[in-house]
């Protein structure tokens, strides 16, 4: 099975969400905000392709890239690995910060905040207790990634690193797949090649 990258313009039309629009604004500058949010979508998409296609080559687990979305991540890209039973088809799905491997990286690097009120249970290990969920997050901060352990459906398993531009986290790299083929052993050695990978991102940012 062929590496592919899946990208959709119609996730990048929610940029909008990317951050909360400034009150006062004319509908002229909030339509220029918004089409420059929808124009770094696109470029960060393309600049990521390659380093997506990469990761999944080398690990041949499914890698997406994900975008704060307001309170929840938004899938903008994804290149599948090589194994039958993958993750599935991201592009275009948003799901709660907070349950995800990319979505508590955003969450522990600043780039996302959990709406408030109660945390939702998606599944059975979903941190629903935000002293918990506070505990984990200074835990990635202080690795530097996140793991996800069928937070957000049973079986399904992540790990997931920030992309940095300019010192802020604006998106992030994840591989995900089956727990059964990705243990946390396994995504711990995982890990280091997407810290690489994210570092090769960042480099294309600066350099574009």
């Amino acid at each position: 099975m062929s590496t592919t990258l899946q990208t959709a313009d119609r996730a990048l039309r929610v940029m909008q969400e990317f951050r909360s629009p400034a009150e006062g604004l004319t509908v002229t500058e909030l339509a220029a905000r918004l089409g420059r949010l929808a124009l770094a979508g696109r470029e960060i998409v393309t600049l990521a392709a390659p380093v997506l296609n990469r990761l999944a080559a080398e690990s041949g687990e499914t890698v997406t890239l994900a975008l704060p979305a307001g309170h929840e991540v938004l899938t903008a890209a994804q290149a599948d690995g090589n194994h039958y039973v993958s993750s599935g088809n991201w592009v275009g799905i948003r799901t709660p910060l907070h349950c995800a491997a990319d979505g508590k990286v955003l969450l522990a690097f600043g780039a996302a905040r959990p709406a408030d009120g109660d945390l939702p249970r998606i599944a059975d290990r979903t941190i629903v207790n935000p002293d918990a969920l506070a505990r984990e997050l200074d835990a990635v901060r202080h690795r530097g990634y996140a793991l996800a352990d069928g937070e957000l459906e049973q079986g399904l398993v992540g790990v997931a690193v920030p992309v940095f531009e300019d010192s802020a986290c604006i998106a992030a790299l994840c591989v995900s797949g089956p727990e059964y083929r990705l243990g946390r052993e396994v995504r711990r050695r995982l890990a280091p090649r997407c810290l690489d990978a994210a570092a090769d991102l960042e480099r294309a940012l600066g350099a574009r």
